[in-house]
């Protein structure tokens, strides 16, 4: 080998070791055959004695083996009722205290029950004494000898008396509130009584003066048309006077035009009278006529709060420009306009408006608003 077999190192032609061996050379001695073949004949048969034997350990083994794991689950078993048998004893242990906890509490039932007996014997007697009459009490007082009874006895019948007492006291606070309630409530429902005929009375007047009130505005109603027509044909009457007197003025005002030069009186400073309108410049008529105007329309108008008549109530429309208005259920319908009254004098100027000629004054004012102012 490339190795010593000493040491296992490695070995080189250099490094060769000499080997020395221990035993004594015996090649010379000679041995005979049948005594050879005698040792291997002994030595085949403890051969087969030995494995024999090892054969019956081994199968001792696997029977000890068998035995062993059937002991393992024995001790499993056994180990499994140790614990259920513990967990039983526990269990049982502690059924042994609640039941050792309910023998206690039944003696100190029983114990509470003796004592309330002798106290229910006890106030059995006092009842009794307590509902029997005088006379009856009289005779149990005289019967009894004990002085704790009779203690007793006429505890309770100075507690009882001082109860009813104080029992009587607040019967008779609580009367005393009732009635003071009674006459406030009284009272009360006699303000509240009144209160209602009074607003009775209000709504009934309210209803009067809202029907006076309509009638009133259909009264009013009437007497402007009226004053409108009266209007219309006076202004007629008057314009061919009015013309006549106007036509220097109208002269003058053109040629102040012409020379881009016109006197404009204030209308606040003095007042609305023909002479001053006269005597003011066409400019300043134009301003008194809007002035006018203006306040002819601040006297229609009314307050907010009044309720408005049902004459001069616009058309109401929808929010929607299409005049859609919503039903609440998710819908929508459309709003029924109906038409309102014409009123008479507004039919009268238009057809007074359409008999007159169309004509181009350009940015003169016409000779009807001079007049109308």
């Amino acid at each position: 080998s490339k190795t010593c077999p000493q040491c296992r190192d490695r070995t080189t032609e250099r490094t060769i070791r000499r080997i020395y061996f221990n035993f004594s050379n015996s090649d010379n001695i000679a041995e005979d055959t049948a005594s050879l073949q005698n040792t291997i004949d002994s030595l085949t048969f403890q051969l087969k004695l030995r494995d024999e034997n090892l054969n019956k350990l081994t199968e001792a083994n696997g029977k000890l083996e068998t035995q062993t794991a059937g002991l393992r689950q024995e001790v499993r078993n056994v180990e499994s009722e140790m614990r259920s048998k513990n967990s039983a004893i526990l269990a049982l242990k502690e059924q042994i205290k609640f039941y050792k906890q309910q023998c206690s509490d039944a003696n100190n039932y029983r114990k509470e029950n003796e004592h309330l007996k002798k106290n229910l014997q006890h106030l059995k007697n006092v009842q009794s004494l307590i509902d029997s009459s005088t006379h009856e009490m009289d005779d149990k007082i005289l019967m009894t000898s004990d002085p704790s009874k009779l203690a007793t006895y006429i505890a309770v019948l100075k507690r009882e008396l001082k109860h009813m007492y104080n029992k009587s006291r607040e019967v008779r606070e609580k009367y005393k509130k009732l009635q003071q309630d009674y006459t406030r409530a009284s009272t009360e429902n006699k303000v509240l009584a009144e209160e209602r005929t009074k607003r009775k009375e209000m709504e009934e007047r309210l209803m009067i003066c809202e029907s006076e009130k309509i009638s009133l505005q259909t009264q009013l109603f009437e007497m402007q048309t009226n004053a409108n027509a009266y209007k219309c044909v006076s202004c007629n009457k008057t314009s061919a006077e009015k013309l006549k007197e106007e036509l220097p003025k109208l002269e003058d005002t053109v040629n102040l035009e012409k020379n881009d030069s016109c006197i404009i009186i204030n209308p606040d400073s003095t007042e609305d009278t023909p002479q001053s309108i006269k005597s003011q410049g066409f400019f300043s008529m134009r301003d008194n006529g809007i002035k006018r105007q203006k306040s002819s329309n601040s006297l229609k108008e009314t307050s907010i709060l009044a309720k408005k008549s049902k004459f001069y109530q616009p058309n109401q429309k929808t929010a929607s420009g299409s005049g859609m208005s919503f039903d609440g259920f998710g819908g929508h319908a459309r709003y029924d306009k109906f038409p309102n009254p014409i009123p008479s004098s507004h039919v009268k100027k238009s057809r007074e408006d359409l008999r007159k000629p169309k004509l181009d004054t350009g940015d003169n004012q016409k000779l009807n608003d001079i007049l109308h102012m």
